[in-house]
């Protein structure tokens, strides 16, 4: 209901929608999990590496956060780096 509403609004105006894209190594496993913004660019034995097209970096984070351990950020370093604060934050919160 929301993306009709944005979608209408992107195409009736000049809104700049500012994109976070995502360079991510995920292991094989669960490549089957991607959504339609995100891309294989590249094969390996236990892992692929993801290209991942976002709204925001809010989202970014989270999506990422949603692979647990088994996803690691390349790009851009400024996500990496929240995602390192963000989990982090995590561990504090259990600790």
């Amino acid at each position: 209901r929301i993306l009709k509403i944005f979608s209408r609004k992107k195409s009736s105006s000049n809104i700049d929608v500012k994109r976070t894209i995502v360079k991510f190594y995920l292991e094989n496993s669960l490549i089957t999990k991607l959504d339609e913004n995100e891309t294989i660019i590249e094969q390996q034995e236990n892992r692929s590496l993801i290209e991942g097209v976002y709204y925001n970096d809010f989202l970014a984070v989270q999506r990422i956060l949603s692979f647990s351990r088994y996803c690691e950020v390349i790009e851009p370093l400024e996500l990496r780096s929240m995602v390192i604060m963000k989990l982090k934050e995590m561990k504090k919160n259990y600790e």
